[in-house]
């Protein structure tokens, strides 16, 4: 049982970084809370692999942070996390499309699919649209209205 709803925990969404200039205060955004819930719901357990990231963890390159990424806070609020089935068996690419498609029926504004079974979720104030157009649209695909709000 999480402190934040069924399923999750504000420690899941914690930078890990350790830094001292690192303070983890901030709030999960309730919508992106709702959707993760949601997919929980149907799929079973999940885990966040990502959700806040303090500006020095997202700048590092192992990380490959986008330097106006969603996963940094906004007025001490998180918008954004990347998750993955608990069950190492069922974190197939087939399985995080399901996730996928489940966090946009839902409206998410930003997604990302990953290799692996991993999929990221934003309820960014903007929606997502057109083709994708990340750096690296292998490993995620993005893209924005606003081509000026590229994230990871």
């Amino acid at each position: 049982m999480g402190d934040l709803s069924r399923n999750f925990s504000h420690w899941e969404f914690k930078c890990p970084c350790q830094r001292a200039t690192c303070k983890n205060q901030f709030v999960v955004d309730q919508g992106l809370l709702n959707i993760l819930q949601e997919i929980a719901n149907v799929v079973g357990p999940t885990f966040v692999t990502s959700g806040h990231r303090c500006p020095e963890h997202n700048s590092d390159p192992n990380v490959g942070g986008a330097w106006r990424s969603w996963h940094l806070l906004r007025d001490r609020k998180l918008y954004a996390a990347d998750i993955v089935r608990m069950d190492p068996r069922a974190r197939t690419n087939d399985d995080a499309i399901g996730m996928y498609l489940m966090a946009d029926r839902r409206d998410a504004s930003g997604l990302g699919l990953y290799n692996g079974g991993r999929i990221h979720v934003d309820t960014r104030p903007l929606r997502l649209v057109g083709p994708p157009r990340h750096k690296d649209a292998t490993r995620a695909r993005w893209a924005h209205k606003d081509f000026d709000h590229w994230s990871n």
